[in-house]
Order: C-alpha cells, then structure tokens, then sequence
C-alpha cells in the first residue's frame, strides 16, 4: 500500500496525491516532535498504564480459548512458563514461540506453545 509520510519518498511508495497534500507540510517534520503537517493534532498524551519487568505479565490475562483453530495450542500463564514461552530477564519481558505439544487424540496435528495476551485494562 502506499504511503503518505515523510519517509514515502525514501522508500519509494508515496500515495499518488502525496506531493499536492503532504509534501509542503512534511518539510517541517521533526522525528520524535509533534506531528505535524497532515498528520496535525492538538491532543496531548501521557502515559497512563505500563508494564514492564519482571511484572510485566501480572498485568495481562492469558486467554486459552482458541477461535482460529491454527497450529497453536493457547496456554494459561503457568505454562507458558513452564514451557518457557514466556520469561522476564533482567528486568525485560520476553516472549517466545514455544515446543509442540503431542496430539491428544488420533488424527489430531501437533500443536505449538503460544499466548493470547489480552491486557487487564481498557481505554476508551
């Protein structure tokens, strides 16, 4: 797809109309500032959740109900850490695809180790 940022022309894959819309207001951009130009906005964010450490999984749950039905066998956070799926090292959380789990009825297809992480928070 195209793009219409102030990289488009770097790479080579700005939207048709980028030159006329955007290009005038990209030249002013300031990577990590405001947005500007197109992309224009006069709200302020802040940060109002974080997860980060060795905490950093307490703060989602772990959803084993599969809806898709791949190649993936969706674990409750217990597995996942002991099949080492999930893990914290020196403060930073880590995610991994895991081992496969051996088929529990015939006709069944291994299955891999994975999570479905849904945060514990909402926003509007």
């Amino acid at each position: 797809p195209c793009q219409c940022n102030p990289y488009c022309a770097e790479w080579g894959n700005c939207c048709a109309d980028y030159m006329e819309t955007c290009q005038a207001q990209h030249s002013t951009y300031q990577p990590g500032g405001a947005s500007l130009g197109c992309y224009r906005s006069d709200k302020v964010y802040s940060l109002s959740w974080e997860a980060e450490g060795s905490t950093f999984f307490d703060k989602f749950t772990f959803v084993t109900q599969d809806d898709v039905h791949g190649a993936h066998e969706f674990t409750t956070k217990e597995e996942a850490w002991r099949q080492k799926v999930i893990s914290t090292n020196n403060g930073q959380a880590q995610l991994r695809y895991g081992g496969l789990r051996t088929p529990s009825y015939v006709g069944e297809a291994y299955k891999r180790y994975s999570v479905n992480l849904h945060t514990n928070e909402a926003w509007n």
